[in-house]
């Protein structure tokens, strides 16, 4: 259970398109981020970073979403057991 709630995407609407983005390439907006709209510049910077690292660079977006879904799943199985 959250300790804040997500909040909805028109909570913000300057994100719109940005989260249209994650909802057709990911298939969903990280709950993460969702509630990093509560501080509008902190979300906004987390997604600038996120930006940065998966479409910038020599590596491959496909490869460089291969290694943060394996390297996230030791964290989901640990989340999992604690709940």
């Amino acid at each position: 259970m959250p300790h804040l709630d997500p909040l909805p995407w028109e909570a913000n609407p300057q994100f719109r398109e940005r989260f249209q983005h994650y909802q057709d390439t990911r298939g969903f907006v990280p709950n993460s981020i969702l509630t990093m709209q509560r501080r509008p510049a902190i979300a906004q910077a987390f997604m600038d970073l996120n930006r940065a690292v998966l479409y910038e660079g020599t590596v491959s977006e496909e490869l460089k979403m291969l290694v943060s879904l394996i390297t996230s799943q030791p964290a989901a199985a640990a989340t999992a057991r604690r709940t």
